[in-house]
């Protein structure tokens, strides 16, 4: 492991990983850092018996021939004796190949693949305690010092199934995990894929994507992704929209996605050769596909690595491409120089052909208005140019309590009450009206305002987020301190919540004796990072 400048230009330090390992030893395939302590975590496969810094956890023996393995490195990478490792793994091969950390509780979450017998006392009370057969993939959930193990849970049905990738969901604290399978209707299918936006299996080897709970103790849904041919050879990553909450799965194919997957993508069709890349966009829930695309030319070409950028919500891929693959209109290298070559291309939110990206529209925010009532926005007029017909595209709400949007295809229904806006003229969460937004409809939003402070909900089209504010005071000031909604900011009640956040205390410690509850103080705190400028 190596840290570098933020300019890439200085070396501050560098160390090995390793154990007492004969054969391929440690292998590191995935790292991050804790946003609060900043602790460098890292995941792989070792076939050592003994690992550097200390043994804690569940696991303090090696179980196998090659056991998957976690651990906590200094910032600085000075510091040895901080240095805290632990295994995973039960009598066969295993591998931890992916890992996210809860920034609320400072737990670690590893993601893998084994070969089963994983120790019994991670698996009490596991989604899936049972080894299926064949690979399962594994998720793991570890405390922040490495200490215990949570809790693990196999993920997988009777064929070969690895865990590529994982992430938090930032809304629900759910976790999404992306890899491969063989699993199927013939041999047991993976779990929870009844209702997936891809419910069967293609043929050959899927890709899949899964949510579970943030303890494990559930399988929520699971969707496969896959043609005919196989998928995700490099691997499946996932990300998550960090406005929309959308899912997000990069991969590769051999022969191309369902059809039903990229109908409406910018390059629906498998363009030859070996691979073609391809992303694909979900709910929430990941029983339904928003957008999908391959991306590839007639040669070599897949996706390693997806990213989305905060505010805007490009979509960013990195990988290996061939002769042949598309590029655009001056790109930062424009020639192919030879054999594979690295890529990397962005992509707008919805993915699509057609564009669906409104026109500017802002709600106007309400200021000084009665505490807990319901505020509904001001209407607005969507707007689509070129107007794309009857393409329809969804929309989601997302924000303070009560948060609600209505749609209509005519003006009035959603700010005055006709009869035509009984239930479920506003709906939460994802529009599920008798269609989806199209050109020309008319939105409005709704809220319950605060007991004091600011209110916030937004609407997000195509990775757009349209904020909806109200407040007790000025509406055009987001950033609400104001932990027990007395009006007042008090140096010995909210300054010491924010004192003791900094510090880095975790939720009980930082709001112990203040009166105000955790629950109030883990529901403010993304607001507050969001439009304080903090990072707690």
């Amino acid at each position: 492991m190596a840290r570098l400048g933020g300019d890439l230009r200085s070396l501050k330090k560098a160390t090995f990983f390793g154990g007492n390992g004969a054969g391929q030893s440690e292998r590191v395939n995935a790292i991050a850092v804790h946003p609060q302590t900043g602790w460098v975590y890292i995941v792989g496969t070792t076939d050592s018996t003994a690992l550097p810094g200390t043994l804690v956890g569940t696991q303090t023996t090696k179980g196998g021939f090659d056991d998957a393995f976690a651990a906590r490195l200094p910032a600085d990478l000075v510091d040895a004796a901080t240095v805290r490792s632990t295994f995973i793994g039960g009598g066969n091969n295993d591998s931890g190949n992916a890992l996210s950390i809860d920034p609320r509780s400072g737990d670690v979450y590893v993601a893998g693949s084994t070969g089963g017998g994983l120790p019994l006392g991670m698996l009490d009370g596991a989604a899936q305690a049972t080894y299926a057969g064949g690979i399962d993939g594994f998720v793991a959930r570890l405390k922040e010092d490495l200490s215990n193990v949570v809790r693990a849970t196999y993920l997988g049905g009777a064929g070969i199934d690895e865990v590529q990738s994982i992430a938090l969901h930032p809304f629900t604290g759910e976790i999404l995990v992306a890899g491969h399978t063989t699993s199927s209707a013939a041999n047991s299918n993976l779990p929870q894929t009844a209702a997936g936006a891809q419910s069967a299996d293609g043929g050959g080897r899927d890709g899949f994507v899964s949510r579970l709970s943030g303890y494990l103790a559930t399988i929520l849904q699971t969707s496969y992704l896959g043609g005919t041919g196989d998928e995700c050879q490099g691997s499946c990553k996932v990300a998550i929209h960090p406005q929309s909450g959308e899912v997000f799965v990069a991969g590769d194919t051999n022969t191309g996605l369902a059809p039903a997957l990229l109908v409406d993508g910018i390059q629906p069709g498998y363009a030859g050769g070996l691979y073609d890349g391809f992303v694909v966009r979900f709910n929430a829930a990941l029983t339904q596909r928003r957008a999908g695309t391959h991306l590839g030319g007639g040669g070599f070409d897949i996706g390693y690595a997806i990213a989305i950028e905060p505010s805007g919500g490009s979509v960013y891929l990195a990988g290996v491409a061939d002769s042949g693959f598309p590029t655009t209109l001056n790109p930062q290298q424009s020639t192919y120089g030879g054999s594979r070559d690295g890529l990397v291309s962005r992509f707008s939110t919805d993915l699509t052909l057609v564009n669906r990206t409104p026109n500017p529209f802002s709600f106007i925010y309400q200021s000084n208005v009665p505490p807990g009532t319901i505020r509904t926005s001001n209407e607005v007029r969507l707007f689509i140019t070129p107007n794309p017909g009857d393409n329809h595209q969804a929309a989601y709400v997302t924000g303070t309590m009560g948060s609600e949007l209505c749609v209509a295809n005519q003006p009035g229904i959603c700010v005055t009450p006709y009869v035509a806006c009984a239930p479920p003229c506003f709906g939460t969460n994802w529009f599920v009206g008798p269609w989806d937004f199209v050109s020309g409809d008319y939105i409005a939003v709704r809220h319950n305002s605060s007991a004091s402070g600011t209110a916030e909900t937004k609407l997000i089209i195509s990775g757009t987020a349209y904020p909806f504010r109200s407040s007790t005071g000025n509406a055009n000031i987001a950033c609400n301190l104001d932990m027990n909604a007395d009006n007042n900011l008090s140096a010995t009640l909210e300054g010491l919540i924010l004192v003791r956040a900094m510090l880095g205390f975790s939720s009980a410690a930082v709001v112990a004796g203040t009166g105000v509850t955790q629950g109030r103080w883990d529901a403010m705190r993304p607001a507050i990072n969001a439009n304080c400028g903090t990072n707690f």
